[in-house]
This record gives C-alpha cells, sequence and structure tokens, in this order.
C-alpha cells in the first residue's frame, strides 16, 4: 500500500519528508487545510501538484495546482496508474520505505473512539493487503 498517512502538524514525519522531497504530488479529495500544508507557499516547494476531487469548488482554492482535475477519483485513477509504472517509481517508494523505516510511526491503539486509522487497516488488511505504516 503506498498510503503515507497523515501530513502536516498531527502527521508522520516520513509523509511531511516524502512530501517536502517530491517531484509530483498527487492529491486526491485533499482540503490542503493549514493542518495538513502548514505555511502554503512552502508546501511540497519542489513539486508539480495534480489535484483530483469531484467537487470543482475545492481544487486550487488552499494551494495552487498545476494540474486541476474533476472527476470520478475511482476513474481517473485507473488511467494515472496505467500510465504510471517506472523504475523512478521503484526507486521514490523504497526512499519512502527508508524515511517510514527511520521514523516509524505509532502503533493504533484501541480504545471506545473509531479512529480513521483503525478503519483503514482494517480494509486493507481484509483485502490481505500489507499495511505497513499504520
Amino acid at each position: 500500500m503506498l498510503s503515507l498517512g497523515m501530513l502536516g502538524m498531527h502527521g508522520l514525519a516520513y509523509a511531511n519528508l516524502a512530501v517536502d522531497e517530491a517531484d509530483l504530488v498527487v492529491a486526491i479529495g485533499m482540503r490542503f487545510d493549514d493542518r495538513a500544508t502548514m505555511k502554503a507557499q512552502a508546501f511540497a516547494a519542489k513539486a508539480r501538484i495534480i489535484h483530483i476531487d469531484i467537487d470543482p469548488a475545492e481544487i486550487g482554492k488552499n494551494i495552487k495546482v498545476d494540474v486541476p482535475i474533476v472527476g470520478d477519483a475511482k476513474s481517473i485513477l485507473k488511467e494515472l496508474n496505467e500510465e504510471v509504472v517506472s523504475q523512478a517509481r521503484v526507486d521514490w517508494v523504497n526512499q519512502i520505505e527508508h524515511w517510514r523505516h527511520e521514523h516509524p510511526s505509532l502503533a493504533i491503539r484501541g480504545g471506545e473512539e473509531l479512529l480513521p486509522q483503525f478503519v483503514i487497516h482494517s480494509i486493507c488488511e481484509a483485502h490481505g493487503r500489507q499495511c505497513s505504516g499504520l
């Protein structure tokens, strides 16, 4: 699974490092609020940003995007995934795994409240996928 988890002030160190070093950020249904971006003008400064959202009002609202795409994420991602298979992707995933190991996230705590991390982790496991980083 290539999810990096949360960004920003409440996020994971390796997720923030990946965004800081990225040359491309594909944001799907992301609000780009100040808790995720912190300083909007410095967010992903080296990256081009593709923003996919079903609501056109959200695109470019808080962060300048290079490629706005309005539509259903499932169909858009299917098309994008067919285009993005390369050695550069493998190298980038290896770099993120290095950061993930260097800056591990906290274990998902149990309790009375249903945490988003627990839900995503459970869905991941139910589909027989590795859930590293969650």
